[in-house]
């Protein structure tokens, strides 16, 4: 499964959740809930342990990379979103990520989700 967003990544930041309307980079989730609107059924992930590879082409976000990862782990998981787009059930069947970063034009990003082989 593969979704190109064109926004950055929303940072994960200790503060008020992401998912809130009332935080900061709520229009970067927007950005890729509107990207997991694309991905059929068939293509959404359950019950499998998962890899996660992003690969984010940086112009203007200031965020680390675990927070960037943590966020976008959060959007993109059926827990906790009740009524959103999803694409893995939960972030907990996450086993290993691979992050990509290099400088960019303007802020845009690639999540690759695959399941895991034992």
């Amino acid at each position: 499964m593969r979704l190109v967003v064109h926004a950055a990544p929303p940072a994960k930041d200790g503060g008020t959740s992401i998912k809130s309307d009332a935080h900061p980079h709520f229009r970067f989730v927007e950005a890729l809930r509107a990207a997991m609107q694309a991905v059929p059924e068939a293509e959404r992930f359950q019950g499998a342990d998962l890899v996660l590879s992003m690969r984010y082409e940086r112009a203007t976000s200031r965020a680390d990379a675990l927070n960037l990862i943590n966020g976008v782990a959060d959007v993109i998981q059926r827990r906790g979103n009740a009524g959103q787009a999803w694409v893995i059930d939960d972030d907990a069947r996450i086993r290993e990520f691979h992050y990509v970063e290099s400088p960019g034009q303007s802020d845009s990003y690639v999540i690759e989700v695959s399941a895991r082989d034992a």
